[in-house]
């Protein structure tokens, strides 16, 4: 959870103190980098989740600083919060699963199916005794072949874009 104190507070102030937070880090000219950096970031990126979620800029800044748990230089990044240019956004899970019956998700290391959509359980057999237990989470991620998208009903409770294993629905094969 964030040590800012973050209520009651203006959209600008509560980017300056995310800002300094990042200058702090470093300090000197590399300080000065990232506070100017972290600037450009955060305006880029509330631009384009208010755009295309119709959610105010404040409200999402709360909402995601409350979930920063950890430096705000490694937590202020396109890997965490991507442009959602090419991210399909569903009003509710319902909608998701509507589009995606299934329940089958193409798992990016053993390509089997598996019924989790973030930790393979499909029983491939990988190596002697070792089954395919992939983490869509993990270091590695979905390895360019998962699918993304946000839930916009609970974006301010859970303000992630969140990336699975791909949909079967989706699989080319």
């Amino acid at each position: 959870m964030s040590t800012l104190n973050i209520l009651n507070k203006s959209l600008e102030t509560v980017m300056g103190e995310i800002k300094e937070l990042a200058r702090r880090d470093w300090g000197g000219k590399a300080g000065e980098q990232d506070y100017n950096e972290m600037g450009k970031f955060l305006n880029e990126t509330l631009d384009n989740y208010e755009k295309n979620l119709g959610i105010p800029k404040l409200d999402i800044l709360i909402a995601i600083e409350d979930k920063r748990d950890y430096n705000v230089r490694n937590y202020y990044q396109r890997a965490n919060f991507p442009l959602i240019e090419n991210i399909d956004v569903y009003e509710t899970i319902e909608d998701f699963k509507k589009k995606f019956p299934s329940g089958q998700f193409i798992c990016p290391c053993c390509e089997a199916v598996s019924t989790d959509p973030q930790t393979c359980n499909s029983g491939k057999e990988m190596s002697k005794g070792k089954k395919c237990d992939w983490k869509s989470w993990g270091l590695l991620g979905t390895a360019g072949k998962g699918y993304s998208f946000i839930i916009k009903q609970d974006f301010l409770k859970r303000p992630i874009v969140w990336n699975i294993f791909k949909p079967k629905e989706l699989d080319q094969k």
